[in-house]
């Protein structure tokens, strides 16, 4: 019910199917297990959505009606989350929500027999609701199975609801455009039109003779891993464009987020040219941004990171192992297990068109693109109200990163300029993945994803103490892989991201 007045069919079908109905369509008695799960899945959209206090009554309903021992404990870690949320975020409405005591207390609930996938997170959220500083002991960020729980917290409804803005392709792409200098901007975002909010762009665009010529990608805009991206080759771009500017396509509904379109829309984006070819194929780079709510909020770029390689004959320009064909499977058969930084690094110091020294330049780029990112578009998106929430700091007291994959591409050189004393490819966003995959597609995964984990974890905890001093700095010197990106001024970014070292 509460899906619906938000206009979420689809969700509170899907809700309703989990519970009441078998996959063949027949009706049946909900298990305990099956309520909980619905009402798990619903609670969770209800969070993503802004909408902490229905997700709150929500899970409270089902937390009064299901008092056995045993309870989900998934729903548990919810319940909690979702009172502490409504108190922070909405105390007008917070007079029935659970004091922070009770919420601690559903917590060791939870972590009462919870598995290595569950535990870790249940011990550090009530570590924070008791506001202790540091990390909670009793965790072993040495052990690989921990370590995948609290990855796991990266996808839980524990995030700002925000983050949906840099996720959605469209909503990135005005982002960008709203808090991006444009003659910065066309250093480091390939040139796009968000078709469902500027259809007229679109037709100035084909008006000026040549300006869509060339090869163009029509993405979805909450596509991710290359479903919903497809090439279009020039006379093909025309012909689309003209579909959207004449209002021939269905237009979407109004979505939930602010009044505002939803997912949905279509982002026509142009394809990168003149890339960095390793053995003839197109790869891309998938970095890790993570980003710490404080005071003060801070964003560190991981220094480990995946290079993913295309298939043979692939033009598909993102760096997700489900898109290595073009308009390709979910898990493409024969693709390559991918590849690290140090691997890269060999490969570009042996290429033709570079040599030793390239890295060192590139890097240089690509801290700067990430620092771009992170004072521009990241920063105006977690000051935006979603729902209730006004900004991203309301889910600063649970003391959970957010890890963000970025993926880039590289082009041979600075766009419209030659190299400078030292050749070195150029980076270009493609897209901000508010999910990235962590858990291991390939055993070469883990000696890149264990330690982008464990060293957010650390430094969270670090950035998370109350106030600067030994806590905060013995994180900051543990933070591994990590580098942390200054929010330098503005103008400052502009002269160095202009230059072509």
């Amino acid at each position: 019910g509460a899906l619906r007045r938000l206009g979420r069919m689809a969700a509170a079908a899907a809700a309703y199917r989990r519970v009441l109905r078998r996959r063949a369509g027949s009706r049946r008695r909900a298990s305990r297990a099956d309520v909980a799960e619905g009402v798990r899945g619903a609670a969770v959209s209800l969070l993503r959505l802004g909408a902490p206090t229905q997700a709150w009554r929500l899970l409270r309903a089902w937390a009064a009606a299901d008092t056995e021992p045993g309870r989900d404990r998934k729903s548990l870690v919810l319940l909690a989350a979702a009172a502490r949320l409504v108190a922070l975020a909405c105390p007008g409405t917070a007079a029935d929500a659970l004091d922070q005591e009770s919420a601690v207390k559903v917590l060791e609930e939870a972590a009462a027999g919870a598995g290595p996938d569950l535990a870790p997170l249940c011990k550090h959220l009530a570590h924070r609701l008791r506001s202790l500083p540091g990390a909670p002991a009793s965790i072993d960020m040495d052990d690989a199975a921990t370590l995948l729980g609290l990855a796991a917290a990266n996808r839980s409804a524990l995030d700002a609801p925000q983050w949906v803005l840099v996720d959605d392709k469209c909503w990135l792409h005005g982002l960008l455009q709203a808090s991006e200098d444009s003659r910065r901007l066309r250093l480091y975002w390939p040139r796009g039109f968000a078709l469902l909010r500027e259809p007229a762009a679109v037709e100035t665009g084909l008006s000026a003779a040549g300006a869509l010529a060339g090869r163009w990608w029509l993405k979805a805009a909450r596509g991710h891993g290359g479903h919903g991206s497809q090439l279009l080759a020039a006379r093909e771009v025309a012909a689309e464009a003209r579909k959207w500017g004449a209002g021939g396509q269905q237009r979407e509904a109004v979505g939930a987020l602010g009044g505002q379109a939803g997912g949905g829309g279509t982002l026509l984006q142009e394809d990168v040219r003149d890339c960095v070819l390793l053995d003839g194929r197109r790869f891309t780079l998938r970095l890790y941004l993570v980003v710490v709510e404080g005071p003060p909020r801070a964003a560190y770029l991981a220094n480990e990171a995946l290079v993913y390689r295309a298939l043979e004959g692939s033009e598909v320009t993102n760096c997700s192992q489900a898109a290595l064909r073009t308009r390709g499977s979910a898990r493409a058969a024969g693709a390559p297990p991918a590849k690290d930084l140090r691997w890269l690094r060999q490969r570009l110091e042996q290429h033709p068109e570079f040599g030793p020294g390239c890295w060192e330049v590139l890097w240089r780029r690509l801290k700067r693109m990430a620092a771009l990112i992170a004072t521009g578009a990241v920063e105006a998106a977690l000051e935006q109200q979603i729902g209730e929430v006004s900004d991203a700091s309301a889910v600063a007291a649970f003391g959970v990163p957010k890890i963000l994959g970025l993926d880039v591409i590289l082009s041979a050189g600075p766009p419209g300029r030659s190299h400078g004393a030292t050749p070195a490819p150029w980076p270009w966003l493609l897209e901000v993945n508010r999910f990235p995959a962590l858990g291991f597609r390939a055993p070469s995964d883990a000696a890149v994803k264990l330690p982008v984990v464990r060293d957010a974890w650390r430094v969270a905890w670090g950035v998370s103490a109350p106030a600067e001093g030994p806590a905060r700095a013995e994180a900051l010197k543990a933070a591994g892989c990590l580098e942390e990106l200054p929010l330098m001024r503005r103008p400052r970014h502009f002269r160095e991201m202009g230059q072509a070292g």
